[in-house]
């Protein structure tokens, strides 16, 4: 998966490219528009002299509309600008996936025991299977039989923070940037070992290896959100993981 977000990122076309692409259709669409009067009905192509002087060679769609041409011209000029604009956008999707996905390979590469493999890549239980599509921005872990939704970048964690329920157990590194993990509760005490494995893919997803780091956990009533995944917290418990 990384190999194939990293071959994707890598054959996305830069601004200039595209705003280059934009303004030689756009061009060419002008050029079409002001010379369509001597274009003869039905041609395959127009021979034009653009505004510099140079002598162009410009196929027309083999219906032979020249009107259907131009629009065909200024389409393709308006997508390349479009795509220009939000280029950005893309870039910064794929870069935060290839980022977990790398990191998700780290934190495989640093299991220490087939249980902590195993963690990460769990059995789902049958009745959790076909209900719905995988979710794009968090990832769902299986832990004893309970859910943990752990936040693969800030959209991820601001959308944990809005799908999880009052009594939902939030789980955060302490007093540190880290990804939010979000355990379901049903209404249901959830049991020490289940907090302290989610506190573990916490860190391991958050912060570097070989060390130890305090986990701050609390249900999701009790914490504030300030902006996007920006939040404030209180009456909370604390917890020590080594990774």
């Amino acid at each position: 998966k990384a190999l194939r977000l990293k071959k994707r990122l890598d054959a996305l076309e830069s601004v200039e490219r595209l705003e280059a692409r934009s303004a030689k259709l756009y061009e060419t669409a002008n050029l079409l528009q002001a010379n369509r009067h001597v274009i003869k009905p039905y041609a395959t192509e127009a021979e034009l002299t653009d505004y510099e002087g140079n002598t162009l060679r410009i196929e027309l769609e083999s219906e032979g509309s020249v009107n259907r041409t131009i629009d065909r011209y200024f389409q393709r000029a308006k997508k390349a600008a479009n795509k220009a604009r939000n280029i950005h956008k893309e870039q910064e999707s794929l870069g935060e996936k290839l980022d977990f996905l790398q990191r998700f390979i780290q934190v495989v590469e640093q299991a220490k025991s087939r249980h902590e493999v195993q963690m990460l890549f769990p059995k789902v239980p049958k009745a959790a299977k076909g209900e719905e599509q995988p979710p794009e921005h968090y990832e769902v872990f299986w832990v004893k039989g309970y859910r943990v939704l752990l936040g693969k970048n800030e959209r991820g964690n601001a959308e944990l923070l809005k799908l999880a329920r009052a009594g939902d157990i939030w789980v955060h590194l302490k007093e540190r940037p880290s990804c939010h993990v979000i355990i379901p509760t049903a209404k249901q005490e959830i049991p020490e070992e289940v907090l302290r494995e989610a506190g573990r893919l916490c860190a391991s997803f958050s912060a570097p290896a070989g060390s130890t780091y305090e986990v701050d956990y609390t249900p999701r009533r009790n914490v504030k959100i300030k902006s996007g995944a920006n939040v404030e917290y209180k009456f909370y418990k604390s917890f020590q993981v080594s990774i």
